[in-house]
């Protein structure tokens, strides 16, 4: 909040950043940080695991959701400070270049999900260098969240299962009654 006090309330090209506003980018940065650090730390905890039950295949899923509120802070942090880092659909399709819609945390919370699975709708574009350098590294973190980490996850609850019905198995079985 200092930070942006300082330098005059005022983001790249010029862009008016009033108290409010400056107070809710230091939120969204504070906020930031401690998800970055949390992440960390849970992606730690879950490839140190040597078993898994349900509740870390839970935590494991819960992870790529906060990776995309991670990312979703990034892109509207970059927005507030660069408003034509992002264009959507209507702005282009609307025939003035001039239009740049007012970008929030939910569009942008959108547009995380959307690189996250790599389905890529069309219908946020990011343009600026920088957005499109977290979007490209999203969508490499998204696949490689899944393939490694998730799948570690599952596999050492799958392991847990099995040998839980092996014990079953190996223990005796009381006497069938037989009734005719």
């Amino acid at each position: 909040f200092g930070l942006l006090a300082r330098r005059g309330w005022h983001g790249l090209g010029e862009v008016f950043l009033g108290p409010v506003e400056s107070a809710e980018v230091a939120l969204e940065i504070s906020v930031l940080f401690s998800m970055i650090l949390g992440a960390v730390v849970w992606v730690r905890k879950l490839l140190h695991a040597k078993q898994a039950g349900f509740d870390e295949v839970i935590g494991a899923c819960n992870l790529y959701i906060w990776i995309a509120t991670i990312y979703g802070c990034l892109y509207t942090v970059i927005s507030k400070f660069n408003p034509h880092s992002f264009h959507f659909h209507e702005a282009l399709t609307s025939g003035d270049p001039t239009v740049v819609m007012r970008q929030n945390f939910n569009e942008l919370y959108y547009f995380s999900f959307v690189t996250q699975t790599t389905l890529g709708y069309g219908d946020i574009i990011p343009l600026g260098h920088f957005a499109r350098s977290l979007a490209i590294s999203q969508a490499i973190i998204g696949q490689f969240y899944v393939a490694v980490v998730l799948t570690y996850i599952l596999n050492l609850w799958i392991q847990d299962l099995g040998q839980h019905v092996s014990r079953k198995s190996d223990e005796p079985q009381p006497p069938k009654k037989h009734t005719e």
